[in-house]
């Protein structure tokens, strides 16, 4: 079977969920196309493959230039960063954004305006009844014609029999007008912001009209039947996989506290910095490790120095996944204390706490989205209220001074994670659900 993946941008540091589900697929018998309307930003440092410097002309702060069937660098390419060793044997099936309104984007308009001009007026028609209530949300999305052309002709020439969406957002506008000009089915993988971040009735138009919406957390898939009321769609809660560390961990290690995600608001970076700054008030020595990046860098850069803890705190930036792995196996305790953003973004369940459970290291985070769902307060891990920095610095004390408490906990979530994160469990009702179409 070939898919079409729409993807909001390939490759990309942080969501190697994605990655690993589109090779586990390809494993499986599947032949991929991806479709990315951005390249790599290398905006992010979590668990995935070794990085290394994407390829010249592969994203999105390079000049356009014209689609190319041959090596699949069409449109935009990344600009340059990282890119994980994993993606590498995908960058031949990627095809980018075309310049708007240029040579090859005009030519698939006018194609599908000669051969199928009933789908055409269709898509755009079916674009401006959902989005008339937002205008500027409309001029988005019509801008994305050209594009879903573009992507729609490429896709027929591929065979491509189905299209796939990651993020309910703007990836499954793309995919809902590619569907429409292909005359096929559409589906999406929702996943945090992309539930949060938009007007109930933008959301509940594409989760209606596709044909299975997979989200990553049970909480999630109750946030869009709440959020969309009666007729949510089809959802399939379908949880993220993880590589699995076969090796045991051992937990005498020094008091050293891991982070990792992009460096924004709702990962609570900051609380995690005051937190070091209560710690070391009341005697306890530590090190954290903040392996990340993102807008917050700044403001995180003055709260670690106006705090004294330079010397404590590290935000050590992008890290390849053989740097994270390292991190994770020097860590006593990783730290996520995840909150909910001022504009109502939040996490979903962080591949980066899935990591650090399954490479056996305590997690201490807490209950917001999707979290408690592996995350289980004094089973499985630790959970504190958000934005409590005073909570989060005893809950860290209690595992900075107790190997057997670390063991027992990081035994524990390890466990969980080998039982219901396994990467190849979890992708096969995904491509079950591929299969019935």
């Amino acid at each position: 079977m070939k898919l079409a993946y729409v993807l909001g941008e390939f490759p990309s540091l942080s969501e190697t969920f994605i990655l690993r589900e589109m090779l586990e697929l390809r494993r499986r018998g599947f032949e991929l196309r991806i479709y990315a309307l951005t390249g790599c930003s290398s905006s992010a440092a979590f668990p995935g493959a070794d990085a290394l410097p994407c390829p010249a002309g592969a994203g999105s702060g390079a000049a356009p230039r014209a689609w190319n069937d041959n090596t699949g660098a069409g449109g935009a390419p990344p600009s340059p960063g990282l890119l994980h060793e994993e993606a590498r044997p995908l960058l031949s099936a990627v095809r980018y954004r075309p310049a708007f309104l240029g040579a090859e984007a005009l030519a698939a308009v006018g194609y599908f305006a000669t051969r199928y001009p009933g789908r055409l007026a269709r898509a755009i028609g079916l674009t401006i009844v959902a989005t008339a209530r937002h205008p500027l949300v409309m001029l988005h999305c019509l801008r994305n014609v050209p594009t879903a052309a573009a992507f729609a002709r490429e896709a027929i020439r591929f065979g491509a029999s189905h299209v796939h969406a990651h993020f309910a957002s703007m990836p499954a506008d793309v995919a809902r007008m590619m569907s429409t000009l292909m005359a096929c089915e559409f589906s999406i993988s929702a996943h945090a912001a992309d539930i949060h971040l938009q007007s109930s009735r933008l959301l509940a138009g594409k989760v209606r009209s596709a044909r299975f919406v997979a989200v990553c957390t049970r909480y999630g898939a109750g946030e869009i039947r709440r959020r969309t009321g009666e007729g949510a769609g089809d959802l399939h809660v379908i949880p993220h996989g993880v590589p699995l560390i076969r090796d045991l961990p051992t937990y005498n290690r020094g008091p050293l506290i891991a982070a990792v995600g992009r460096l924004q608001p709702k990962k609570g970076f900051a609380t995690l910095v005051e937190a070091c700054r209560i710690l070391r008030e009341r005697g306890t020595a530590c090190r954290c490790v903040i392996a990340g990046e993102g807008p917050e860098r700044h403001r995180l850069e003055l709260a670690i120095a106006q705090a004294g803890l330079a010397d404590q705190v590290t935000l050590a930036g992008e890290q390849s996944q053989a740097q994270v792995a390292g991190l994770l196996h020097e860590a006593r305790v990783f730290a996520l204390p995840c909150t909910i953003a001022p504009d109502g973004d939040r996490d979903g369940l962080p591949n980066a706490i899935l990591e650090a459970m399954a490479a056996g290291v305590p997690v201490v985070s807490t209950p917001v989205g999707g979290i408690p769902e592996a995350v289980e307060d004094g089973k499985t891990g630790l959970l504190v209220s958000p934005d409590d920095a005073g909570a989060l610095a005893v809950r860290l004390e209690e595992l900075l001074k107790n190997n057997e408490r670390c063991r027992i906990l990081g035994l524990s979530g390890r466990a969980l994670a080998m039982e219901l994160f396994d990467l190849e469990r979890n992708v096969a009702p995904l491509a079950a659900l591929f299969e019935m179409i």
